[in-house]
């Protein structure tokens, strides 16, 4: 079952019952969710998500205020007695010129320019020297998209002779 509820989980509550676990949404709601044998982390956190009407297609569980992530595959066991804080990531392939494709992960609320100028300069490449498009669509993205719009898609980069002017992308051209 799952519940709300703003007090904490007190250790007397634990020895009740089955297996408790407090899960913080991003909106900053709570839940105590009874955990359920045998049940993954991320099954446990798609049924909180069913329940309460929310469609996240990738998200990530951290323990409390770390930022240690739990694997979704994992025993849901393991957080009986936790809380746990889920977040929303938007997750996109991006096919570079040199023929490599990296999966890229990023939280949401953020701009490609700010997610992929440090992935780029990792593989030789300058955002100011670059296209991006949209593999489904074939069209130009422009840097300044947030990134939530690439969310499950596909980004090709394109190497261009000259540079776009990025003073408006809030950072100064790298030079080498």
């Amino acid at each position: 079952s799952v519940s709300s509820s703003r007090s904490s989980l007190a250790s007397w509550d634990l020895a009740l019952g089955p297996a408790l676990c407090r899960v913080v949404l991003p909106g900053g709601a709570t839940a105590v969710v009874q955990i359920c044998p045998p049940q993954t982390v991320g099954q446990l956190v798609v049924r909180l998500l069913d329940k309460r009407g929310l469609r996240y297609s990738n998200f990530q569980v951290f323990i409390g205020h770390s930022s240690k992530t739990v694997p979704l595959d994992e025993d849901a066991a393991v957080l009986g007695g936790q809380e746990v804080r889920v977040e929303d990531r938007v997750v996109f392939r991006l096919d570079l010129p040199n023929r490599k494709t990296v999966a890229v992960k990023s939280k949401q609320g953020k701009t490609l320019a700010q997610v992929l100028r440090p992935i780029l300069h990792k593989y030789g490449y300058r955002l100011e020297m670059v296209t991006l498009c949209l593999m489904s669509e074939n069209e130009v993205v422009e840097p300044t998209t947030p990134v939530t719009a690439v969310d499950n898609q596909r980004l090709q980069v394109l190497t261009r002779s000259t540079p776009t002017e990025c003073s408006h992308l809030g950072a100064s051209p790298m030079h080498y």
